[in-house]
């Protein structure tokens, strides 16, 4: 079965630098409204094979590579943050990384490359792009959260005063009483309690719902779901 792409890597606004049959064998995607905000997200499913800074070279930077089967790889470079690990398997439009400038990179964008058959047989990667869908949130499927629905915790977790993982958290006394019942010892709100939605952000990949007790991580920015 010939090799496909079900997304594109990543949304952009230009090509930087296109494939050059022996001198530059990848593309390089730019995002000039996003720059290092932007997603980067797998092109098809696979296996992380490669997911660190220099994993394959020096010059690629914070790289992620991912097997797709029948000696297919794809690789994205230069990323300014890596979001999986060496070993997880992910679906078509998992984000796994935001769009950098490390390595041997002289400014923000993904260098993107596919290589087909095995490993370091490098084909030009527009082909596989052009014929690719949009990238976007619907390609990973991610749930949607609706005001006033009940949802149920997936793991134990902590509860904010904001929609960002940095973001203070809020004490135990603050929750509401029946939250209260359902706390760990190390305050934390426990697997399988009961929440309401009053509101839903999504927010640098990760989607947030605010519950009556505050703000918690519905599904993270690589699209593990914590909150069914």
């Amino acid at each position: 079965m010939a090799f496909s792409l079900k997304c594109k890597p990543c949304e952009y606004t230009s090509i930087s630098q296109p494939y050059k049959a022996g001198r530059h064998r990848g593309i390089d995607l730019v995002n000039h409204k996003l720059y290092q905000k932007t997603p980067i997200r797998a092109a098809q499913d696979g296996k992380v094979v490669a997911a660190k800074k220099g994993a394959w070279d020096w010059s690629y930077g914070n790289m992620v590579a991912i097997y797709h089967g029948n000696g297919n790889y794809t690789n994205y470079a230069h990323l300014s943050k890596i979001c999986t690990r060496v070993g997880k398997t992910v679906k078509a439009g998992t984000i796994i990384g935001y769009m950098g400038n490390t390595g041997n990179s002289t400014g923000t964008h993904l260098h993107f490359e596919v290589h087909l058959g095995r490993k370091w047989n490098r084909v030009n990667p527009y082909p596989y792009i052009k014929n690719a869908k949009a990238t976007s949130a619907s390609t990973s499927k991610k749930p949607k959260f609706v005001v006033g629905k009940t949802y149920t915790l997936q793991e134990n977790m902590n509860v904010r005063i904001s929609y960002k993982t940095n973001a203070p958290l809020v004490g135990v006394k603050k929750w509401t009483k029946d939250a209260q019942k359902h706390a760990t010892k190390s305050g934390l709100l426990k697997k399988g309690t009961k929440v309401t939605c009053k509101d839903s952000i999504t927010y640098k990949g990760a989607t947030w719902i605010k519950t009556p007790s505050g703000w918690i991580c519905a599904v993270g920015s690589t699209g593990k779901v914590f909150i069914k």
